[in-house]
């Protein structure tokens, strides 16, 4: 026998995030899902997309997306719950990349604050539309308040960011967004929000970097067993672990970072 499966979105703002072109493969991650990014081959750069949705059966108007991009410490918009990023990224000069059919109608502006609100008037967010240091950036917001959301409008907008030159290994960070509109009911306007989930960034390697160290007598070639040693540096998958020479006076580490 056959089961049909159908996939129904929920009713309202429905929008998701996406993270693509981190590696050669082509694959698109979905959040919560975290794209794995090889420490010793990275791409300097990814992008990161929000689909937007409206799956009302009424128009949406003065709809706002303000969102974070991956950086150290961020939260969540909305419930602000930290999303346990521990790098920074930097969103490239191309800010925002809006569809055809947002240019000209939609208006983006960047702030370098950590924790904004959807109010563009609000002087304490500092929103501009042109940063003069893009590094700074930290969460930007998308003005929808001169379009209408038909039901099925849907909008697919990107951004792009550059990973640090330093990464360490098993480390992660991670991008959200949420959306404030204003649904039109019989009764009327009624403002709601709605927050997607984190996509994130995860640093591995698929390399085995091994460590063989033999500890001699001095002057000699004779091996010595029992010396302790302690490994540290960045990137160091196990810091601080200590190791022991044996019997043959070596110590072998595998998969060292």
């Amino acid at each position: 026998s056959e089961t049909e499966l159908i996939y129904t979105r929920p009713t309202g703002i429905y929008s998701n995030i996406q993270a693509l072109n981190f590696d050669d493969t082509n694959k698109i991650i979905m959040g919560p899902e975290v794209a794995e990014i090889d420490k010793h081959k990275k791409k300097e750069e990814a992008t990161i997309r929000l689909n937007v949705y409206n799956n009302y059966s009424t128009p949406v108007t003065n709809a706002k997306v303000v969102g974070k991009i991956p950086f150290e410490g961020n939260t969540y918009q909305i419930n602000g719950k930290e999303l346990s990023s521990k790098f920074t990224t930097i969103m490239t000069n191309t800010g925002i990349i809006l569809p055809n059919e947002l240019v000209g109608k939609a208006e983006v502006y960047y702030s370098t604050h950590e924790t904004v609100n959807e109010n563009i008037n609000d002087s304490s967010n500092e929103w501009t539309k042109t940063p003069s240091d893009w590094s700074q950036v930290k969460t930007y917001l998308i003005d929808l308040s001169r379009i209408t959301m038909n039901p099925g409008d849907s909008y697919t907008i990107d951004y792009n960011i550059l990973f640090p030159e330093k990464l360490t290994y098993g480390t992660a960070s991670y991008a959200t967004h949420a959306i404030y509109f204003e649904e039109n009911t019989a009764s009327g306007k009624v403002e709601r929000s709605t927050e997607t989930n984190k996509v994130g960034f995860s640093i591995t390697t698929t390399k085995d970097y091994t460590l063989q160290l033999t500890k001699l007598q001095k002057d000699t070639t004779k091996t010595i067993s029992g010396v302790r040693y302690k490994i540290t540096g960045p990137g160091i998958r196990e810091e601080g672990i200590n190791y022991t020479t044996d019997e043959q006076g070596k110590i072998t580490i595998h998969n060292l970072c």
